[in-house]
């Protein structure tokens, strides 16, 4: 599926951009970067691996709310980096 359609279903929706969220949503996401890794050293596998995923999905969040979107859709999120984000995903900015 693509963006497009993820909007036109919508599973993506169009806002204003929100700072305050965006501010919001990566510090859930550090929150739970740090709580993964705790549990990851006490050999709690499993859910080291849910709270590294929602950690992941909170910063893609930021970056929806950045651009002044809302998903509805965990696989539209990836849809959306992918097509909007591609050519820097990965990339250290130093």
């Amino acid at each position: 599926m693509k963006a497009s359609e993820c909007f036109q279903k919508r599973l993506l929706r169009r806002t204003k951009p929100d700072p305050l969220k965006v501010t919001k949503a990566l510090e859930m996401a550090e929150i739970k970067k740090q709580r993964a890794q705790d549990l990851f050293e006490n050999d709690f596998f499993e859910e080291s691996i849910v709270s590294s995923y929602t950690s992941m999905f909170q910063a893609a969040r930021a970056l929806l709310f950045h651009d002044g979107v809302i998903e509805k859709s965990h696989a539209c999120v990836v849809t959306y980096l992918r097509e909007h984000y591609s050519s820097t995903l990965g990339q250290d900015k130093n």
